[in-house]
């Protein structure tokens, strides 16, 4: 059966997508087992964007693409959270048809509501390209791991942020300056608020948690740091002494009375996995009961990168291989106690004079390292008890992430 394509969205993404299914149609004909064709599009304006689209159908509304258009498969690569976009997605699942999206933001705050629409009507949502690039986050949970409960899930999921904190370190820069840098070579947007203040990895880290755990999707209530300013360069220094390195870090782990989902700036080892994804790059482990880690790593962002992981999300509709969008039915997700950062158990590093700090601690909680002056561990700690003890002290506390 020869499907048929209709794409919302032509900036990078949809343009990246529109060339690699052209290049590759042999190629993804093979391994689908069966044929497509793109037979509309749709973008702001028919302007010239350097692709040849005349062979297809042209809307600068995508809800008429919808109305006057029979294709199997729509792609919502326009970006945006409600207005068109909302309205484009919904009049594609109530047609009955397959959505795949990029936008986790949209998820993020209607994935439930959708979700529902999908059901009653029989449409379907794939969204393997809203997290982690061209990195099969989402195919680790939903099929990769099915049978496992999921332990832990860690996760670099902004490639803005990545780069950022690693030029920092590298190069003693500051913050604002590599901030800049970062928007001169199109890896941070003129308003960079929603990748520096954790937003964007939060809304991918909750749509993770929410399939892994088979809960509603906690994005209201997670917890959210910002990256900017959040160490000297002299601590990122000190803290690299000592075998560690500043990431954002998103976390999500069940506890005995409810999950711990946040997004935060943190120090991780420089020895494991996550303090060796530098640049743009993005990386996921996920812990199961039956595997013990699942590692992902690789291109997070970019047309040729997300356009894979849309290409992967086409080839399983083109051989009908569809999973529900949270990986069971939407009436099935369970409400779940999302615990506030200040329940967290852990590792954390203290920046500060040690003739003040040092007295605040009894030798069994702190761990002194002589190597480097005015640094200290502390391990296996509450961090609202912590948070106590340091009340009124001129101190940098930093979190420590082992993964």
């Amino acid at each position: 059966m020869n499907k048929k394509i209709a794409i919302a969205g032509l900036g990078t993404v949809g343009l990246s997508l529109v060339k690699k299914l052209v290049e590759k149609k042999e190629i993804i004909q093979q391994r689908s087992n069966n044929s497509f064709d793109i037979i509309a599009v749709s973008a702001r304006s028919k302007k010239s964007r350097g692709v040849d689209l005349s062979n297809y159908e042209f809307f600068d509304n995508p809800v008429e693409m919808v109305k006057n258009t029979d294709a199997d498969i729509y792609l919502e690569l326009m970006g945006g959270t409600n207005g068109l976009t909302l309205d484009y997605v919904k009049n594609v699942l109530k047609k009955g048809k397959v959505l795949i999206t990029a936008n986790k933001a949209m998820l993020a705050s209607y994935g439930e509501q959708l979700s529902e629409l999908a059901d009653e009507n029989n449409a379907k949502i794939l969204f393997e390209s809203s997290i982690g690039g061209g990195i099969p986050c989402l195919k680790t949970l939903r099929e990769g791991m099915v049978g496992n409960n999921i332990n832990a899930i860690y996760g670099i999921l902004n490639g803005t942020c990545n780069y950022i904190l690693t030029t920092v370190q590298e190069t003693g820069k500051s913050f604002a300056d590599v901030l800049s840098e970062a928007q001169k070579l199109g890896y941070a947007e003129a308003d960079p608020t929603f990748d520096v203040e954790g937003y964007d990895a939060g809304q991918k880290l909750s749509l993770m948690a929410s399939i892994g755990f088979g809960i509603k999707i906690p994005y209201d209530e997670m917890y959210f740091e910002g990256i900017l300013d959040f160490m000297t360069n002299e601590q990122i220094k000190s803290a690299e002494k000592i075998g560690y390195s500043p990431r954002l870090i998103g976390v999500a782990k069940p506890q005995s009375d409810g999950y711990l989902i946040y997004t935060v700036p943190a120090l991780v080892p420089v020895d494991k996995t996550m303090g060796n994804i530098k640049g743009v790059v993005n990386g996921c482990i996920i812990n199961g009961d039956m595997v013990g880690d699942i590692i992902s790593i690789g291109a997070g962002a970019g047309g040729d990168a997300t356009a894979s992981a849309i290409i992967s999300d086409i080839v399983d509709s083109l051989k009908n291989n569809y999973t529900m969008t949270f990986n069971t039915s939407t009436k099935n997700l369970k409400s779940a106690k999302i615990l506030p950062i200040t329940e967290r158990i852990g590792k954390y590093c203290i920046f500060g004079d040690e003739n003040i700090l040092k007295p605040k601690f009894g030798d069994n909680d702190i761990k002194y390292l002589n190597s480097v002056k005015d640094v200290f561990v502390i391990e296996n700690i509450k961090e609202e008890k912590i948070n106590s003890v340091l009340n009124g002290i001129n101190c940098n506390l930093v979190r420590i992430e082992d993964c």
